[in-house]
């Protein structure tokens, strides 16, 4: 990533995760969520709780379990969404 984390963001993200799995600790921005009790189910509901949350919507070509394994990487998925929503405004 070039650009700095959103802070905002990266914690919608680690919201989102823990209302899904609860967990007791913070999840390390390049932990792999598998890891962490994350298995493919899971990721889809954090998918969908993502674009309701922030209104974007994922490419379907973009919906592979490793593009979300971490939260760095769903980071980068939601800007490339959010970035394809405002291209789409314009």
């Amino acid at each position: 990533m070039d650009e700095p984390f959103d802070p905002v963001l990266i914690g919608i993200i680690r919201e989102k995760l823990n209302d899904i799995v609860p967990l007791d600790h913070t999840v390390g921005i390049s932990d792999e969520l598998s890891a962490w009790g994350f298995h493919s189910l899971n990721i889809m509901k954090l998918i969908v709780e993502l674009e309701l949350e922030l209104s974007i919507e994922f490419d379907d070509f973009d919906l592979l379990l490793e593009k979300f394994s971490t939260i760095e990487k769903v980071y980068g998925m939601v800007k490339k969404a959010q970035q394809s929503a405002q291209e789409l405004h314009e």
